[in-house]
């Protein structure tokens, strides 16, 4: 049994949430097309309500912690909450878009210790990726934002999801990912039942047509 899986059975034997994923924030500076949120104005909890949550968490025996959103660098407190969530020994996962990292934001994730930045990338094209986000130039920033980090030594993943607008591309993501030596993971299953993804009314990729590359 590996670590891991030895560590996943101890807290279910405990009753121990090991693993929680905490959404800072609904405001976002995209506008994806596929996105459970519909809007950004539902509010969120302020610095002191979310550094309490933390604490009761590990106070709990959570152990791994992911940080999204919305886009959790529209808080401008989200450095400290990063901050205070390793302070309290959180393993930190953080989800984001990138377009708001910049070097200084890196360093600081860095300095920080964050196990894993999850970096959305939805074509290797921006005509593509630019018309799902609905923000122009978030491909070339968001690119930029993953070298920043992969400069600090930091590990990146990109998340890929599939729909008939980027059905195609998943050959020329996967070449991205290798040229910008990330791990890259596709999922065709992330739509929900409200928000801006059931409006549009985006479909899933269905499977039934195949993008050159996508392992069947």
């Amino acid at each position: 049994m590996s670590l891991m899986a030895e560590i996943a059975t101890k807290a279910l034997d405990l009753n121990i949430p090991i693993d929680v994923h905490i959404d800072v924030t609904y405001r976002c500076n995209e506008r994806c097309v596929h996105c459970y949120l519909d809007h950004d104005d539902h509010g969120e909890l302020n610095t002191i309500e979310i550094k309490d949550i933390l604490d009761q968490l590990a106070d709990a025996g959570v152990f791994f912690l992911t940080f999204s959103g919305g886009e959790v660098f529209m808080r401008r407190d989200f450095l400290e909450l990063v901050a205070y969530a390793r302070q309290l020994q959180f393993n930190v996962k953080v989800k984001t878009n990138a377009v708001m990292i910049r070097e200084y934001e890196a360093q600081w994730l860095k300095a920080l210790g964050v196990e894993q930045i999850q970096i959305s990338v939805y074509s290797h094209r921006p005509e593509i990726h630019d018309a799902i986000t609905k923000l122009p130039g978030s491909l070339k920033r968001t690119i930029k934002a993953i070298r920043f980090l992969k400069l600090q030594g930091l590990k990146v993943t990109m998340a890929n999801v599939l729909m008939t607008a980027n059905m195609f591309d998943h050959a020329g993501v996967q070449a991205l990912a290798k040229e910008l030596d990330v791990i890259l993971r596709s999922r065709p299953d992330n739509y929900p039942e409200d928000g801006r993804g059931h409006v549009n009314s985006e479909p899933a990729y269905s499977g039934q047509r195949t993008s050159p590359g996508f392992p069947q």
